[in-house]
């Protein structure tokens, strides 16, 4: 079945909108989302059991206009658009970039930036970030009996207290 929404926004929708901005002018400063909007570049962030992928939509931007670093569980991305996109004249409509962005993400777990990689392909950067092995994902083996008794640091066994 196919439905369509009214053109006409319903008015718990326009009050969620008003009340949407209000929040993000206030706390963000006016206008923040079309300010993201106009000059951050798209990501996607992948988090798997290994390591991050970032993907980073940068069409038309050189990669030495563009700085990656790591610190701590923030990765951060700043560049800026080339300028000499710039053209004479008067512009009837104008969608291209320009000027300077910064995107900072915080990821759940620390990486090990060492081995990171980095890769440029069609106005796309790619960044593989592997997780420290202290921040990595393991399964613990179980052995031994049930017991209930513990070792202690000696190997001595003493019973546990039924609780």
């Amino acid at each position: 079945m196919l439905t369509r929404r009214s053109e006409v926004p319903q008015p718990a929708q326009m009050a969620r909108r008003v009340m949407d901005r209000w929040f993000n002018d206030a706390l963000m400063g006016p206008s923040y989302e079309a300010s993201l909007a106009d000059t951050a570049p798209a990501l996607n962030v992948r988090e798997g059991p290994e390591a991050y992928v970032v993907e980073v939509e940068l069409a038309g931007i050189e990669p030495d206009k563009v700085e990656v670093t790591i610190e701590g569980r923030t990765l951060t991305i700043r560049g800026s658009y080339d300028e000499s996109q710039e053209r004479q004249g008067t512009y009837l409509l104008r969608e291209w970039r320009s000027g300077t962005f910064l995107r900072s993400v915080a990821l759940s777990a620390i990486v090990d930036a060492e081995n990171a990689r980095t890769q440029m392909r069609n106005g796309e950067l790619i960044l593989t970030l592997p997780k420290a092995a202290q921040h990595r994902a393991r399964r613990l083996q179980i052995s031994g009996e049930t017991s209930n008794e513990l070792g202690d640091a000696n190997g001595e066994k003493e019973p546990v207290a039924a609780g």
